[in-house]
Formats: structure tokens, C-alpha cells, sequence
């Protein structure tokens, strides 16, 4: 009877032991799936337009040209700067299909470019003729430089999926930005 006994109470008391260990073992498997953690390191690629001018200067004219460098789309526009002694004597043409437009000051090229696309030429002459005829006798040609400033943004898509270009779009820290502030969206 006393073994009947002993044997209850052990029975009983491993029984107990299980309902604890189970009741425990939810809080223990919520506590490691809440604070689980990993480690290890993922190379994230976002992927950038970069541009670069091509400008050669050949029998007074500058042949303009932009190269895509990067691995997105994007939109290219250059403003041409010179001494105000000769900004009027600055003739502009294009070779092949004119896909350059005059607007704002600046040339818009307007076709997307592609990564490792390049525009056609924009050609900008300084007509000699007219800038000897333009001065007096007593001024006499200067040292000059022709500037081209050249500008790309990402190529952006409206809710249509229709593609256009923004260009107040800015760089900050990083990311992409519109004029106001708020994140960008391509």
C-alpha cells in the first residue's frame, strides 16, 4: 500500500512538472521568436545615373554630347555659358535628327538616354566674322571660354506609366529628393 502510495505521488508530481514545463516552454519559444536577431551582410544595389560631357573644339565650333555612364534612364539638358562680349555671336545647329530644343535658357535633349547611350552632337559656333565686324577699332578679341553646363535627372513615371523628367528633383545624403523635401518616387 505505502508503494501504491509513493507511486501516485510521483506520477502526480511528474504530471505537475510537465503542465509547468509546457506552460513555461510558450513564454520561453515567445521570448526567442520576439528577440530573435541575425547576422550577415547583403550588398544592396540601387543602382545611379551618372552622365559625362563630351566637348571637343574644332574649327571654332564645340561639339557638345552627352554620355550615360550609369545603369538607369535619364533625361540630359546643357546651358551654354560665354563672356558677355560674345554670347551674341553664339550660333547653335545640330548634326542628324535634330533631337535638341531650346527652352528656358537650356537645351533639352529630348529622347531618354539609355546606360552607355550618348546624345547626338549639339554644335555651338562662334561665328568670327560677326564678332570682328562687332567691334570697334580700338577692342580687339580677347581670350574666351565657351561653358557648357550639363544636368541629367532619372527618368520618373506617372501613375499611367507614361515616362517624363523632373527637374527639381535634388540629391541629398543619398536619396533622391523633390524640391520640397519629400522623398522621390521613380
Amino acid at each position: 500500500m505505502k508503494k501504491k502510495r509513493i507511486r501516485a505521488i510521483c506520477c502526480l508530481a511528474a504530471v505537475t512538472l510537465i503542465l509547468v514545463m509546457g506552460v513555461g516552454a510558450e513564454k520561453a519559444l515567445a521570448y526567442f521568436t520576439t528577440y530573435a536577431s541575425a547576422g550577415g551582410r547583403v550588398q544592396l544595389a540601387l543602382g545611379f545615373t551618372q552622365t559625362e560631357t563630351g566637348d571637343d573644339v574644332r574649327d571654332w565650333t564645340k561639339h557638345i554630347s552627352i554620355g550615360n555612364t550609369g545603369d538607369q534612364d535619364c533625361y540630359v539638358r546643357v546651358k551654354v555659358f560665354a563672356g558677355e562680349k560674345y554670347l551674341n555671336y553664339l550660333e547653335y545647329s545640330q548634326e542628324g535628327e535634330e533631337h535638341w530644343r531650346l527652352e528656358d535658357g537650356y537645351w533639352y535633349y529630348d529622347r531618354i538616354l539609355a546606360p552607355q547611350e550618348t546624345t547626338e552632337e549639339l554644335l555651338v559656333v562662334l561665328n568670327r566674322n560677326k564678332v570682328e565686324a562687332g567691334m570697334d577699332a580700338e577692342e580687339k578679341a580677347e581670350d574666351f571660354n565657351v561653358i557648357v553646363v550639363q544636368e541629367y535627372t532619372p527618368v520618373c513615371h506617372d501613375s499611367a506609366g507614361n515616362p517624363y523628367a523632373d527637374w527639381n528633383l535634388a540629391v541629398s545624403g543619398g536619396e533622391t529628393r523633390n524640391a520640397d523635401g519629400s522623398a522621390a518616387g521613380f
